[in-house]
């Protein structure tokens, strides 16, 4: 038998920190396909929160455009995504790379919104430069 020297009453509850900026570190990116339009795909991102060890971590999802979008919904996704590059200091010219995004830190605005299942979580409201 071997004894595992630690003490799981010092673990500290994750939690939601108050809405306004932070700077997120992406720890995965990856491109899925939508769950209601497999088609289609997104990037979908994670993040742990700069200087907040007790933070819960976060995801995002930023559309691709595709075909079948109309313009305004191409313009929309194109919007956020220059919006996520440009915080990241990511030259896009060239287009994305998702397996260079992890390790970047971007910086966003965030809000809480109480989920049933989880409570409150951390959401990306926009990228900010």
């Amino acid at each position: 038998m071997s004894l595992i020297d630690v003490n799981p009453g010092d673990a500290k509850e994750l939690e939601a920190v108050p809405a306004g900026e932070y700077e997120l570190s992406v720890t995965s990116a990856e491109v899925v396909p939508l769950k209601n339009d497999p088609d289609k795909e997104q990037i979908a991102l994670s993040f742990k929160i700069e200087g907040e060890p007790t933070a819960k971590s976060l995801r995002d999802w930023i559309g691709i455009p595709h075909s079948s979008d109309d313009e305004a919904t191409k313009n929309r996704k194109l919007l956020k995504l220059k919006a996520f590059c440009e915080s990241a200091d990511y030259d896009y010219a060239d287009g994305i790379d998702t397996d260079l995004l992890p390790g970047m830190v971007v910086k966003a605005m965030l809000t809480v919104q109480n989920d049933e299942t989880y409570g409150d979580q951390n959401r990306v409201t926009r990228y900010v430069s």
